[in-house]
């Protein structure tokens, strides 16, 4: 494996576990996950208190999504061929119905290129449909198919009981409590 400014912390650094997925014939795509030793790294900022400690809580934060992610995403694109972003999208049309691209990047923060690419992918794969809002002809409304309500039903129980048996490693009382923690430093940032 080649140290890059981005893998570096993954690169030959005690025991790592590799997940190997398969998109297609000619693309195959590589997971190292060796989120203990890279979780070990201290920051080497040198600056006031205030500033390093908010810098080693925002790595560890990122380390632990990332952890957290790389953990569930291999399965996902695995077993049935979708990113985590395409997921969100599926999600949020399953559970609150036909939604305009607009609110669709509110709901799954994110841009409106990167939506545009996601729709474009489920739309071509058929788990959902973009028609014409009939009040404003500039907006475009998302819906699920009946194919993409078809791979949610059979999709969400497994991809929730993965992230149950993740965040078990948590008890419910520190669930909560980040949970807690994450939406008030979320909250703060989108004011």
């Amino acid at each position: 494996m080649q140290d890059t400014a981005a893998g570096a912390c993954l690169a030959g650094r005690g025991s790592e576990r590799e997940h190997q997925i398969d998109f297609a014939p000619d693309v195959r795509y590589t997971l190292i996950s060796n989120y203990h030793n890279c979780a070990q790294m201290p920051s080497h900022y040198k600056g006031k208190p205030d500033e390093i400690l908010a810098l080693d809580t925002l790595i560890k934060l990122s380390r632990s999504v990332n952890a957290v992610q790389g953990s569930l995403l291999p399965s996902l694109q695995r077993d049935y061929g979708i990113t985590e972003g395409q997921l969100s999208v599926l999600e949020a049309l399953y559970h609150l119905g036909p939604l305009s691209q607009g609110q669709l990047c509110k709901k799954v923060l994110r841009s409106g290129s990167n939506m545009t690419t996601v729709v474009d992918n489920l739309e071509r794969d058929r788990l959902v449909k973009r028609t014409q809002s009939e009040d404003d002809r500039r907006v475009h409304i998302v819906s699920i198919t009946e194919r993409g309500r078809a791979l949610m039903i059979q999709l969400l129980p497994e991809h929730v009981s993965r992230i149950s048996g993740i965040m078990s490693a948590l008890t419910k009382d520190e669930q909560r409590e980040l949970g807690r923690l994450c939406r008030k430093l979320g909250t703060s940032v989108a004011r």
